[in-house]
């Protein structure tokens, strides 16, 4: 099953190649109005530049949509090669099927222990960061400042060690 898109392929390209022109045909249009001079009646330079600017996006929508559909195209052109190669691989090595890894033994989880870098290994709870000084610990009811209180949030507990950090 090798399809090679050929329609797509060429109504893309076609559409590419409209897009392109209408780009040119907007930009060589506006410039040819702003230095002829001979703009419509009440039209300003802004209007030329924008309606040249305009045509331009619309061209350029136009390039866009064919280069994706070039590249949806080249994709799955890709993918039935791959597929193929894969399907040949099979066939030529004669290999049976990869067996599944065998796992690896079970291993007994680390047993808590003192954070190295804590200042007070003994105290209760993970040691979660220092604060201007002031050592944060996690608890299953809240976070600790230095042992004191049970604070809902981290940022509650960084707000307490700030003011216990500026006397408060």
């Amino acid at each position: 099953m090798n399809q090679t898109f050929t329609t797509a392929r060429a109504l893309a390209a076609i559409i590419e190649v409209i897009g392109w022109l209408i780009v040119t045909l907007a930009i060589g249009g506006a410039a040819l109005m702003l230095n002829t001079g001979n703009s419509p009646p009440g039209a300003s330079t802004l209007v030329v530049l924008m309606s040249g600017a305009a045509g331009a996006a619309i061209g350029l929508g136009l390039v866009l949509a064919a280069q994706l559909v070039q590249a949806q195209v080249a994709t799955a052109i890709n993918t039935s090669q791959i597929l193929e190669h894969v399907a040949n691989l099979k066939t030529q090595t004669g290999h049976p099927p990869m067996e599944p890894p065998i796992s690896a033994p079970n291993h007994t989880p680390l047993t808590a222990r003192p954070e190295p870098y804590a200042a007070k290994p003994q105290a209760e709870g993970r040691f979660l960061r220092m604060v201007k000084g002031y050592e944060l610990h996690k608890y299953s009811d809240g976070i600790s400042v230095d042992g004191e209180g049970r604070y809902p949030t981290i940022l509650a507990a960084e707000k307490r060690a700030a003011e216990l950090a500026a006397g408060e």
